[in-house]
């Protein structure tokens, strides 16, 4: 099993208060194999639930939120190199994947008076609503909650949210594509050392899973660099839905499945293959 699990493990002991020399045993043997499953990560990312659901900074205002990513809506204007809301007017839908405590896309409902939704594990359910335009939260995961909006979004972003964390990245990459309008965009930041997806082609060739989407879909996928400092050495995934779309199944499957913990983040790395089912 991965570091994730023993992550997971230990934060359950802690709030637990117990410990022996079975358990020490229990939390070190994972440690002797090299990668999880999909499932078993799946199951730890359950076990990981309440770690993140309890976060403290959920019911915090943006004046109170302190982390770093408490970013507004000109930090992803920078980052994806665009002036985000460009082509929404009242009404228009758009969606934050993650959005920490949604403090960029209140600013998107105040200037466009769009209707803008956060998808997050936590709610903050103390901002008011804006002078102009509607905000809200939907508490979730984004691989359950996104594919409720079918067709309605007009813009969908992903900043360090869903795609950085899930291992279902193809899964999301799929529902935001179905989630988008006719002519809707979206863009997602992706760190290929962070929160690396590699694709091994069939002559052995390894590349990140954004330059496999632009060259298998171009006229859906393409690839950037973000603009923002902070974000520099990242890359960005932009996804464009034609106005008269097909179904989309992208031909990848995962055939590996590693983590990368740290105190305050599990991120997974996940390595694909083309699959010869789509």
């Amino acid at each position: 099993m991965a570091l994730e699990i023993l992550l997971a493990k230990i934060i359950w002991v802690s709030k637990r208060k117990i410990f022996s020399p079975l358990v020490a045993i229990a939390l070190l043997f994972p440690l002797a194999t090299k990668a999880s499953t999909p499932q078993e990560v799946t199951h730890c990312q359950l076990l990981l639930q309440n770690y993140k659901d309890s976060n403290p900074t959920a019911s915090r205002s943006f004046d109170q939120y302190q982390q770093p990513n408490a970013r507004n809506l000109e930090t992803y204007g920078k980052i994806f190199s665009t002036k985000l809301g460009k082509n929404l007017s009242k009404g228009s839908l758009a969606i934050d994947l993650g959005g920490g405590r949604g403090k960029a896309f209140y600013e998107l409902a105040e200037q466009t008076s769009a209707h803008a939704v956060v998808i997050n594990t936590q709610a903050n359910n103390q901002i008011p609503q804006p002078k102009k335009g509607v905000f809200e939260y939907r508490q979730g995961w984004v691989e359950e909650v996104l594919p409720t909006f079918k067709g309605k979004a007009k813009l969908i972003t992903d900043v360090w949210g869903a795609f950085s964390y899930s291992v279902k990245k193809i899964e999301i990459l799929e529902s935001i594509y179905t989630a988008l309008e006719p002519g809707g965009e979206a863009y997602v930041l992706y760190h290929p050392n962070k929160t690396p997806a590699i694709v091994t082609l069939p002559n052995g060739r390894r590349v990140g899973i954004d330059e496999w989407l632009s060259t298998r879909y171009p006229k859906i996928f393409s690839r950037g660099q973000s603009g923002d400092y902070d974000t520099k050495y990242a890359n960005t995934i932009k996804i464009v839905k034609p106005k008269t779309p097909t179904e989309l199944k992208i031909a990848l499957e995962v055939t590996r499945v590693e983590s990368i913990s740290g105190l305050r983040n599990t991120l997974p790395s996940i390595e694909l293959r083309e699959s010869s089912q789509h």
